[in-house]
């Protein structure tokens, strides 16, 4: 299975600082003081600087024209028609970019390194999963205008990425609170104040949902919405209402919300409530966007082209 999603995140995830043959931009009015980066050549008699066109700047690291555009013509071969508007296209996958360079700074930080030797072996890995599902690597990456020689760095980048993820996400918590509640749905304030009123009285509460409620989903079983844990439902000011409360308590007023009038209880409250691989994996990517929203705000980001670029 990871095979299967490093297959597709190479088609997706753009290579940062990749293979620079032939990436000096011939748009020669962009290289401009604000938005270039020079490059000593030496030879026998003088020294050159060729001044390359920026796409971007991050913390002062920068992301060519060339790059971009590379990347960009990637996305186009891969794609099953073509974008309507490009700038936007370019802007995307200047974030996509931008985003590499960020996970790279932060992985130097981390001391977060990917060996020749692991590429090798992911390549290998690759190629042996590709074989066995009946086609070429090499197809599958000309499809998408990728050379073989531009694979070590894809793959070097995924693998960073990988690794970079694994340290953001080791403290995401693997319990919460949930609560065991049920709910009656009626229509109008009246008619919940009513079955609340009955509820008060000591009537039974799963009898009053089979005979009252209009959710379908929980009537036939007395309004029982089992386990509920943050994020579960739609309705927000249900959600709050039931979290409000200690085990094996009723809301003492109906709580409105779209769908009309609930009548709320807690049957039993646990605080360290096991999450399962689903909610684990929400609250995983939920902390990795979190992380990359971070160390967007805290980065200079500077972008020269799409519709974000400077004045």
């Amino acid at each position: 299975m990871r095979r299967l999603i490093l297959l597709i995140l190479i088609g997706v995830l753009a290579a940062c600082g990749g293979d620079s043959n032939g990436s000096e931009s011939n748009e020669s009015d962009q290289n401009t003081s604000n938005n270039s980066v020079g490059a000593q050549n030496n030879t026998p008699s003088e020294q050159v600087v060729v001044q390359e066109a920026l796409a971007a700047t991050v913390n002062g690291t920068p992301i060519t024209l060339a790059d971009l555009e590379r990347e960009v013509s990637i996305y186009e071969a891969g794609s099953v028609q073509p974008a309507a508007d490009r700038q936007a296209l370019l802007g995307t996958v200047l974030e996509t970019l931008i985003v590499n360079k960020l996970v790279e700074q932060a992985a130097a930080e981390m001391g977060i390194i990917v060996s020749d030797a692991e590429i090798d072996q992911e390549i290998a890995l690759l190629e042996a999963d590709a074989a066995e599902q009946g086609y070429s690597l090499d197809d599958f990456f000309a499809a998408q205008g990728i050379t073989r020689e531009q694979y070590p760095e894809r793959v070097r980048m995924i693998l960073l990425t990988l690794k970079v993820n694994e340290v953001v996400i080791a403290n995401v918590p693997t319990t919460t609170t949930a609560v065991h509640a049920r709910h009656i749905l009626v229509a109008d304030e009246a008619t919940a104040l009513s079955i609340l009123e009955q509820l008060n009285a000591g009537a039974d509460f799963a009898q009053l949902a089979r005979q009252y409620s209009l959710d379908p989903s929980t009537k036939d079983a007395g309004g029982d919405l089992d386990w509920v844990a943050p994020g579960d439902l739609i309705q927000k000011e249900v959600e709050a209402a039931i979290f409000s409360l200690p085990a094996n308590a009723r809301a003492p007023q109906p709580i409105r919300s779209v769908l009309g009038y609930h009548i709320i209880e807690s049957i039993e409250r646990n605080e360290s409530y096991p999450l399962d691989e689903t909610q684990m994996a929400e609250q995983r990517n939920i902390a990795w966007e979190e992380w990359i929203a971070q160390r967007r705000a805290e980065a200079e980001i500077v972008r020269f082209v799409g519709p974000n670029a400077q004045e």
